[in-house]
């Protein structure tokens, strides 16, 4: 009597394709395991905020040069900029933030791989 509870039933098809089911399972948990452990660089990060300044300096002094205040398009540029920061660096950290990876579909798996060995 082994510890495998399918040793006597399991045909070379079923048992590749147990593996196989199995390597995928690992692959998926590594991956995430990688999500989750790995960040953007804070230099790109730094780098984004600089182009970012950049990008709002020249439209203001583009906007100067024209003489002309242009209070909607300054609000849609700021807006638009500091949003694209925003998500990316919220983005960054998964479990924290605006937007936020649950664990709700882990929680699922488990408890339909629970439900299937009962």
């Amino acid at each position: 009597v082994g510890a495998w509870p399918f040793s006597e039933d399991l045909s070379p098809v079923r048992a590749g394709l147990l593996l196989q089911s199995l390597n995928q399972i690992i692959d998926l948990e590594a991956s995430r395991w990688m999500l989750f452990q790995n960040h953007v660089p804070r230099t790109v990060v730094s780098v984004n905020c600089v182009l970012a300044l950049l990008a709002a300096l020249s439209v203001g002094y583009t906007f100067g040069l024209g003489g002309r205040r242009q209070v909607f398009a300054t609000l849609v540029l700021t807006f638009a900029i500091s949003a694209a920061l925003i998500v990316i660096i919220d983005l960054d950290s998964p479990r924290h933030g605006l937007i936020s990876v649950g664990q709700q579909p882990m929680l699922d798996l488990r408890d339909q791989m629970l439900t299937i060995k009962q």
